[in-house]
């Protein structure tokens, strides 16, 4: 299948956004700036499905409609060849969108530090269900 290709548009032309997350307000989001003309890449674990992808039960509405205007990569960013993808797209992205529980890349070694010895300016923005301190909300020095 070729790749298309189209020309930028919208007022977030040029921002790079990188979605981990999976499930609803993660994805919702970055659909919405895909909306606007970011470019947006959701990476996914190749170890499990992404909770929207269709099933026997659902016919995958969720994919359609919270993937839109977004590409797709599948690795595992906790170790190995994975992280040191995910590193290199992180070296020119604007923001990260995370939907993990709250401490739960700080365990993978992902802290919000180590992330932004990577890239200072990046913005990291967490969905969760609960709100949870995250360093996020402190201005990167």
């Amino acid at each position: 299948m070729a790749e298309e290709t189209f020309e930028p548009f919208g007022p977030l032309q040029g921002v790079k956004v990188l979605n981990l997350s999976q499930a609803i307000a993660g994805p919702f989001a970055c659909a919405m700036l895909g909306d606007l003309g970011a470019d947006v890449i959701g990476i996914e674990n190749p170890k499990g499905r992404d909770t929207s992808r269709p099933n026997p039960v659902l016919p995958g509405w969720g994919t359609r409609m919270d993937r839109r205007n977004s590409r797709s990569l599948c690795m595992d960013v906790r170790h190995g060849r994975g992280r040191e993808l995910f590193y290199k797209l992180l070296e020119d992205a604007d923001i990260l969108v995370d939907g993990f529980r709250g401490g739960q890349m700080d365990k993978w070694g992902m802290s919000d530090e180590a992330l932004w010895e990577v890239n200072p300016a990046l913005v990291i923005s967490p969905m969760r269900l609960r709100p949870q301190p995250h360093a996020a909300y402190r201005r990167p020095r």
